[in-house]
């Protein structure tokens, strides 16, 4: 059961040879994401693209739909698509050996946090009647004020327990959870959603 501590990263502002494009159509996502190199024309409403993989010419209005997998990175004319992506590589990985690997603009956890977000639990049984509705406002505050609360403060590290007590670390866990029910059936009990790729927070477990 692999155990993720991970920490979420606030930018900071550096100089850069690159512009991550602020445009206000575009929804802008952490650097965990793919590289995607691009440049406008200037003349026309296309886009050049280029994953480090495949190239392509797109148009603008696609930049809403790629933020969900890609975050940008603008070229100039002085260089092509393909060198900016190898260079922009080769500088994050860079950047990951000096620091120690505190630093990795490559992806790394984003795929244990997404598999790990499974929505809120939804649960109901039949019933005729008089009904009151509930909602809890304002919860994030009072997570807040909640005695031994805990937050990420440094990077993700990746292990293998075999053994664990109620005093669970932050992270997300790989574990398999009895009554794991099939895709078909409802995957919410009253107190506790399944999730079918099994990666669990902590809070989760300790349900």
């Amino acid at each position: 059961m692999p155990d993720n501590d991970y920490q979420g990263s606030e930018g900071s502002e550096t100089s850069s040879e690159y512009d991550t494009a602020s445009s206000s159509s575009t929804r802008w996502y952490s650097a965990s994401r793919g590289f995607l190199c691009y440049r406008e024309s200037f003349k026309s409403n296309e886009v050049e693209f280029f994953n480090g993989i495949t190239y392509w010419i797109g148009l603008k209005n696609e930049f809403s739909e790629l933020s969900r997998d890609w975050f940008f990175i603008k070229v100039d004319k002085n260089e092509t698509l393909e060198e900016a992506h190898k260079r922009y590589t080769n500088e994050s990985i860079a950047i990951s050996h000096k620091s120690y690997d505190l630093i990795d603009m490559r992806k790394t956890e984003e795929l244990w946090i997404s598999k790990a977000s499974t929505g809120s639990i939804i649960w109901a049984e039949p019933y005729e009647g008089n009904a009151r509705q509930y909602d809890v406002n304002e919860f994030y505050p009072s997570v807040l004020l909640q005695k031994g609360v805990q937050w990420p403060i440094g990077p993700g590290e990746f292990k293998t327990i075999t053994s664990f007590n109620n005093n669970l670390q932050y992270g997300i866990y790989r574990v398999h959870i009895e009554g794991l029910p099939k895709k078909s059936l409802a995957q919410c009990s009253q107190l506790f959603r399944y999730n079918q790729e099994e990666y669990y927070t902590h809070y989760d477990i300790r349900i």
